[in-house]
C-alpha cells in the first residue's frame, strides 16, 4: 500500500459526503453544553487510479 503521507498529484474528482445523526442514550455534557445527539460527517473523497484502500487511508487521516 503506498504511504498515505505522500501527496496526489491527481485531482479530486468528486466529493461526496454523508451526514448522520447519532442519537446518544441519555443526555451528555462536557461541563458548559448538553446535548442528546450526536453527529457524524462521513466524507469519500475519488480521484483516478485512487483504489479504495488509499480513500480509506486518506478517509480517515482527514476525519480524525
Amino acid at each position: 500500500m503506498a504511504d498515505p503521507r505522500q501527496r496526489a498529484a491527481a485531482p479530486v474528482e468528486r466529493i461526496e459526503v454523508g451526514a448522520y445523526v447519532i442519537p446518544t442514550d441519555r443526555p451528555e455534557s462536557d461541563g458548559t453544553l448538553e446535548w442528546r445527539e450526536t453527529t457524524l460527517v462521513a466524507p469519500d473523497l475519488s480521484r483516478p487510479g485512487m483504489g479504495i484502500e488509499l480513500r480509506r487511508a486518506a478517509a480517515e487521516r482527514f476525519a480524525v
